[in-house]
């Protein structure tokens, strides 16, 4: 009689075929793709991650990519829990999946709220490639910044408080502010708030960040703007 050695793995995948085949062939299964369920969720410094409260930015935005760079419909609200001296931190915001228009009168979108006071201000001395010379640097559309202080505390080379690249576009700004130093070109550009396409400083097409609403906001610093 011939017998067949299976290993582990083998046996794994033909005991997942016969489960998918089932009984005459009749049964199907599919996989939904990972995402970020909608809903509020919390940047809190003062406790450890865990369920929808993460530690840091970088927490939540590795859990983001954890999930594929992806939110459910009708986005995400993250708000920030004042911490003595705000949050000491630069990242990015990736291209996210899922945000966009999602009815006659709906828009999907991560919105970052704060509370407007210096326990929930981002700050970080942004002054290297590292998140493209840039406290907060935007790649996806349909992002709010909503009631924040952002500031870029480097005092010399390129830096930008908040930096939308090419693509990115319906952001929204409101009650809130936009901080970099005040400087001249020889010590390297300098930003509170800029579109840009380039590294470095803004450059290329302007139509690559179209359809932006900023309200009640102010700029302050900056060679340009």
């Amino acid at each position: 009689r011939k017998s067949t050695i299976f290993s582990s793995g083998m046996l794994r995948r033909q005991i997942f075929k016969a489960v998918a085949l089932g009984i005459g062939g009749l049964m199907s299964f599919s996989v939904a793709n990972a995402q970020l369920a909608s809903g509020t969720y919390y940047i809190n410094g003062n406790s450890p991650t865990g369920g929808n409260s993460y530690q840091s930015f970088a927490a939540f935005f590795s859990a983001l990519a954890t999930n594929g760079n992806a939110i459910s419909s009708p986005g995400i609200t993250l708000n920030v829990v004042p911490q003595t001296g705000g949050y000491n931190e630069q990242f990015t915001i990736p291209a996210i999946s899922g945000l966009g228009p999602c009815g006659t009168v709906c828009e999907a979108r991560l919105i970052i709220r704060g509370d407007g006071t210096a326990d929930t201000k981002i700050h970080f001395a942004a002054s290297s490639s590292t998140h493209n010379y840039s406290v907060v640097h935007i790649q996806s559309d349909y992002i709010t910044l909503d009631s924040l202080i952002i500031e870029n505390t480097a005092s010399s080379g390129y830096n930008y408080g908040v930096k939308v690249n090419k693509g990115a576009h319906h952001f929204h700004g409101t009650n809130s502010t936009f901080k970099s130093r005040n400087n001249g070109y020889s010590s390297g550009y300098s930003y509170s708030f800029a579109t840009s396409d380039g590294t470095t400083f803004p450059s290329g097409d302007p139509t690559n960040a179209n359809n932006f609403l900023i309200d009640n906001c102010v700029f302050d610093g900056g060679y340009y703007g």
